[in-house]
């Protein structure tokens, strides 16, 4: 009868407490009249800002039952906004400058990738919008500053979230105007249409290397729910950053949330539209 007085002594003592640092905590199950949850989601408090305190009023005489793993995964797709560069090894994330041109802000990184002299590199993402206008383009040299005239990959469409690689993206010395040589710097850049406007921009710092052959790396991976769509010629040639999710002109009316399909969405990834780059993209997922 001691012991079971003093266990609710115990919780009285705890809910009075928590009540007075402005309300009350995660409990083990005790009658909490109006419950309020705080949860401080620890290193993904920069990626959910400003959600990074959760605070939720429980009506009177409820009961907790609910695991935290169960908040963790509704609150994931917050933390996975935009899309990251996994491969190239990028220079880094920051959702805040990830808006800034060049390479979301982010300084050159002295970590750079070693990639074959000829041939092809893959380009692995995780996509945390549903549809997204994306380009890969390269920058030669050390310090390329914002000289992205290279194009690797012309303005396509992405469908889904999670994991999305481009196995094999060619450079070729026509495509890039000169003879690669042995260590030789470059820096790629993959932008996308921004949220809800502009663009969204990625890099990652190459070197050249004669000694390197062709790996495909782990996180060269597709997910179930990821599709890859060739925009028709001419939203092909738009930059990403000036396109919607769609492949319209950015300010032209269409939304890149719309769920409207363009007409470039049903057209198969071997069209001409796509050109060589797009029989490459299909090819390559069709081995994933």
């Amino acid at each position: 009868m001691g012991q079971h007085m003093g266990n609710h002594e115990a919780d009285g003592a705890m809910a009075r407490s928590a009540k007075e640092r402005g309300g009350y905590r995660w409990g083990g199950g005790f009658p909490v009249p109006n419950l309020e949850l705080e949860f401080h989601l620890g290193p993904l408090q920069s990626a959910l800002r400003p959600f990074s305190v959760i605070s939720l009023t429980l009506p009177r005489d409820s009961r907790i039952a609910m695991k935290f793993s169960l908040l963790f995964w509704a609150l994931a797709p917050l933390a996975a906004a935009h899309f990251h560069l996994q491969y190239p090894e990028s220079r880094g994330f920051d959702e805040n400058t990830m808006a800034q041109f060049p390479c979301g802000g982010l300084s050159q990184s002295s970590n750079r990738t070693k990639v074959p002299i000829s041939g092809s590199l893959p380009v692995s993402l995780r996509m945390g919008h549903s549809r997204t206008a994306v380009e890969v383009l390269l920058a030669l040299g050390t310090n390329p500053g914002d000289n992205y005239n290279i194009t690797l990959v012309h303005t396509f469409q992405i469908n889904g979230l999670g994991p999305f690689c481009l196995p094999h993206v060619d450079f070729t010395e026509k495509l890039l105007g000169m003879n690669l040589t042995d260590g030789m710097n470059a820096t790629l850049q993959v932008q996308s249409n921004g949220d809800p406007t502009g663009g969204l921009y990625a890099c990652a710092d190459i070197q050249f290397d004669s000694s390197v052959k062709y790996e495909q790396p782990s996180v060269c991976t597709n997910g179930s729910g990821i599709a890859a769509t060739p925009f028709p010629s001419a939203a092909a040639q738009r930059n990403a950053n000036e396109s919607t999710g769609n492949g319209e002109a950015q300010g032209s009316g269409t939304s890149s949330g719309s769920t409207s399909t363009s007409s470039g969405a049903a057209v198969p990834l071997q069209t001409a539209a796509w050109g060589v780059l797009g029989a490459a993209l299909a090819g390559g997922l069709a081995v994933l």
